[in-house]
């Protein structure tokens, strides 16, 4: 019995040997840059890359419904801007569906998230029955149906990439009551476009890659 005995001990204490050893080695390795100790966050089983406030030009989110016919979109990030109103500021990451600019804006507001889907990026005026010439004294303007109201208006600065020297431009931000609908209307020059967005949860948005 007192043989058996030794024998049991002496095994049990190999095999805590070993794995010590190989949860050393698995810190050593991350720690000379190999696989990091714990993985990424998670959202349904993948492994995603970050927040959407990380991402920039490169980058690749899938926004869940943002199709045509409210299928899933991969969307690899074109422009990635900050735009700047007043005390307002906003992000637009930007891509290419079915030919035409497409994009996901957030912004945040003492620690909460809010993102609006677009569909229509950066269209004509008329496209969305909107009259370029009333703009300017518009107080509230109906777009698919949705009753929006003057926010904001007045000079903005665009930061390309987030980053850089802000590209001074005119803009109005259009929110209807329930802040669910939003219309964007930018004028470069003698060019006047309109983005209409709505608002998503941030849990639809899938973070794939940050950056290129």
């Amino acid at each position: 019995m007192a043989i058996g005995g030794l024998l049991l001990f002496v095994l049990a204490a190999l095999v805590v040997g070993v794995v010590g050893v190989g949860v050393g080695i698995a810190i050593a390795a991350s720690r000379r840059g190999g696989a990091p100790a714990l993985p990424g966050p998670r959202l349904g089983g993948e492994l995603l890359a970050g927040r959407l406030q990380d991402v920039r030009k490169g980058g690749l989110i899938q926004v869940s419904g943002m199709g045509d016919e409210f299928e899933d979109l991969d969307l690899e990030v074109e422009r990635a801007d900050k735009v700047a109103l007043g005390r307002e500021a906003w992000h637009v990451l930007e891509a290419t569906y079915r030919g035409r600019p497409v994009g996901v804006e957030w912004s945040e507001d003492r620690g909460a998230l809010a993102v609006y889907a677009h569909k229509r990026l950066r269209r004509p005026l008329p496209e969305l029955g909107l009259d370029p010439a009333a703009l300017g004294q518009a107080r509230e303007v109906t777009v698919d149906g949705h009753a929006l109201t003057l926010a904001h208006e007045g000079k903005a600065f665009r930061h390309d990439n987030v980053t850089g020297f802000g590209k001074e431009h005119q803009a109005w931000a259009f929110f209807s009551a329930d802040r669910k609908h939003v219309l964007r209307v930018e004028r470069w020059g003698d060019q006047t476009t309109a983005s209409l967005g709505e608002r998503i949860e941030p849990s639809t948005i899938r973070v794939f890659r940050s950056r290129a």
